[in-house]
């Protein structure tokens, strides 16, 4: 336990120094290619690259699509920040002699936008002037993303995953696509390693507008490291993101750190930080073929929100 402490502290350390290097630009809160995939990596401050190897390995490297071990139906539904933005996640694995296969699709959606005008709109505001509800409106956002994952040697695998996108905005209608990719090593069964170039061609996304918004590329590296402690499993993991397009108040969360202890009867318990955001959660293994996983997450600036999310194993 206390070496596994150790390591994951080291790679913490490691990581903070390491995020000097990032550049940010600017996303808006809520967008789609950042929210993340799974109450389980979530619940794990989001230090989850080198641990994917389930449904979400989609979302965060598809590398580990060459570890699934069964096929994976996963569902997540979370209504943030009181209820503003809705989030719904569907993705799918499986297993094939060629590699693993992964399919995922998830929307965001900001729903009951109120548009105000002046009851008379030649007049400025005033007591006799007031706003009024003129119409409502919406704003809506999927993303469809298509993954492979193969081992090409016994202790590396590499996989990549095209992302389809849709914006629907009160602006404007959008479309495009982008290109990840990522590299995983098992040093050790204890020891992981990965990288994932996200946005690797710069994903283009336009407008009906005319305009034209490019995502460029970003690096996420992480580490994990697991030990079989007290009838079950401790896992330690951490990951930084380099370039990631964020507005300047969420920069410090490149760094992140998540702990897990797994039992062997099905429960587990994490913690975890997003940069200084507290996470935490817990899960339920049920028979080998269902599973139900909880996260917590910690936000100062807007409202604490929970996302749930189920498997089904086959």
């Amino acid at each position: 336990m206390k070496r596994a402490l150790v390591v994951a502290v080291g790679l913490w350390l490691s990581s903070v120094s390491v995020s000097a290097f990032a550049q940010n630009r600017v996303r808006f809160a809520g967008d789609p290619l950042l929210v993340g995939a799974g109450a389980r990596s979530l619940a794990l401050g989001g230090a989850y690259v080198a641990l994917s190897e389930d449904a979400t390995a989609v979302y965060w490297n598809a590398a580990g699509l060459a570890r699934l071990e069964r096929g994976e139906v996963q569902a997540q539904h979370t209504e943030q920040f009181g209820g503003i933005v809705n989030n719904d996640l569907l993705t799918f694995a499986l297993p094939t002699r060629a590699g693993g296969l992964g399919v995922g699709i998830t929307r965001v959606s900001v729903d009951g936008v109120r548009i105000t005008r002046l009851e008379d709109e030649g007049r400025p505001l005033g007591p006799d002037n007031r706003p009024e509800v003129a119409s409502t409106a919406g704003t809506s956002d999927h993303v469809l993303y298509l993954g492979f994952g193969k081992t090409i040697r016994p202790r590396w695998s590499v996989g990549s995953t095209i992302k389809i996108v849709w914006r629907n905005l009160v602006v404007g209608s959008g479309s495009g696509f982008g290109f990840d990719a990522g590299l995983r090593f098992d040093a050790s069964p204890d020891l992981t390693a990965a990288i994932v170039i996200r946005d690797l061609t710069r994903t283009s996304i336009s407008f009906d507008t005319g305009s034209r918004d490019k995502i460029s590329p970003s690096l996420l590296a992480g580490l994990a490291y697991r030990k079989a402690v007290l009838s079950g499993t401790f896992t330690s993991s951490v990951s930084v993101h380099l370039n990631e397009d964020v507005a300047s108040e969420e920069s410090s969360q490149a760094q992140k750190l998540g702990l897990e202890y797994a039992h062997k009867n099905g429960l587990a318990f994490r913690l975890g930080l997003n940069g200084r955001q507290f996470t935490a959660g817990g899960g339920l293994r049920v028979a080998r073929r269902f599973g139900v996983d909880l996260a917590f997450l910690e936000d100062a600036n807007l409202d604490n929100t929970f996302r749930i999310s189920a498997s089904v194993f086959f």
